[in-house]
């Protein structure tokens, strides 16, 4: 077998499976697998007075070719469980789709 065909293996019996890592995740209405790992950062841009910017989080999804159409590009917005993120990057690491996300939190 080779490493690809194992990583991807990996990905759905390990990562993506519920009863180790995955959680339901509610992306803009639709329920997936995944994981959504939130970051814990000093670092934060003001963005206008009173409200801030900071990395926020990272999503962790199967590839699938509806993540590859414009609604999922840098610089939008998606609902992730009731939560609003701007999609700052994505990228395939280890065989899954990775967001990085922020949002804007106010005081």
């Amino acid at each position: 077998m080779s490493f690809k065909k194992m990583l991807e293996e990996d990905v759905d019996n390990i990562f993506l499976n519920q009863e180790e890592f995955a959680d339901d995740i509610n992306l803009n209405g639709n329920v997936y697998k995944g994981i959504l790992d939130y970051k814990t950062t000093e670092s934060a841009k003001v963005v206008v007075d009173g409200v801030y910017e900071s990395d926020e989080a990272n999503l962790y999804l199967k590839p699938s070719e509806e993540f590859l159409t414009s609604r999922y590009k840098k610089g939008k917005s998606i609902e992730i469980n009731d939560e609003t993120f701007i999609i700052k990057g994505v990228a395939k690491e280890a065989g899954m789709l990775v967001f990085k996300l922020s949002r804007n939190d106010g005081y």
